[in-house]
């Protein structure tokens, strides 16, 4: 019965509801970061987007904020090899700190790769049991798992996945960490039709709904220059941000994304809306 609490507010339940709001451990430079007070720990968020859109560039965006901010961060691969992945990580301290002290902020940040795994320890129990493992070595303050879709997850029953994601909450709240997890949308979405949302995740929608916090990011790579628009589906202790958008600009120095500015609805609507009326006057279809 200790579980079932009145309708009265206690202290305690003020604490929690202050932390979980206004806690700002995560520092960003990017504004749709900050209307949220960064990623959020204790909460399991989510990213959607399409295939090469740009989630593992947010995701890399995301872990160098972290080291700056002298957090740490495990990734989790599941399509891409360390080294492929570390290198990107590395070049962007190379250039900003012209090759100087850039361990310091290297050195906060862990990778592994899927990959690597062998077929017995592609199962749900060794996963789980492997995080849990790192968590208690590393003492991470992120984990970002890039990605969900392109796992083993993946081909599990839909049930199966919505209590994999069940379970990244509760890990979430338990080691008062940040874990971010990557979907891709689903097979056949067409982000120049309309404005995406979290039900077009690939697999399980109700994973997305399982998330506190969810991003949806699309890409408009048919527009000169390409523009993306990076979307906060979902915000469960900042209701004021649901359903905002932000265009991110791309450094192709860096490689990552270093600004952004706050759109409306019918600007990236109108993306939409002026890329279609290109295709009509021209009067052919696109080409990938």
């Amino acid at each position: 019965m200790k579980r079932i609490t009145s309708g009265i507010m206690s202290e305690e339940d003020t604490a929690e509801m202050s932390s979980a709001r206004e806690t700002n451990k995560f520092i960003s430079s990017l504004k749709i970061f900050k209307a949220t007070k960064g990623i959020r720990p204790n909460e399991f968020s989510v990213i959607v987007a399409q295939s090469g859109n740009g989630k593992s560039t947010l995701c890399k965006t995301i872990s160098t904020e972290c080291a700056i901010g002298g957090l740490k961060c495990y990734h989790l691969l599941s399509e891409e090899k360390t080294a492929v992945y570390k290198s990107t990580i590395a070049s962007v301290f190379e250039r900003m700190t012209n090759g100087k002290n850039t361990e310091n902020y290297l050195e906060k940040l862990f990778f592994e790769s899927m990959l690597d795994w062998d077929e017995s320890q592609l199962k749900i129990g060794y996963f789980f049991d492997h995080l849990e493992d790192v968590i208690n070595t590393l003492c991470p303050d992120m984990i970002i798992f890039d990605n969900f879709t392109t796992s083993f997850m993946n081909t599990l029953p839909i049930g199966t996945q919505g209590d994999m994601v069940n379970r990244f909450r509760k890990m979430a709240s338990a080691y008062e960490i940040a874990i971010l997890g990557v979907f891709h949308t689903a097979k056949g979405t067409d982000l120049y039709s309309r404005v995406l949302d979290g039900e077009d995740v690939r697999g399980n929608a109700s994973t997305t709904n399982a998330g506190s916090y969810n991003y949806i990011l699309s890409t408009y790579f048919r527009t000169d220059p390409p523009r993306a628009i990076l979307s906060i589906d979902k915000a469960r202790y900042h209701p004021e941000a649901n359903k905002t958008y932000y265009e991110l600009y791309y450094d192709r120095d860096l490689g990552i994304y270093t600004k952004d500015n706050k759109v409306d609805y019918e600007t990236v609507r109108g993306i939409i809306d002026g890329v279609n009326k290109k295709k009509i006057i021209g009067g052919k279809g696109w080409s990938k």
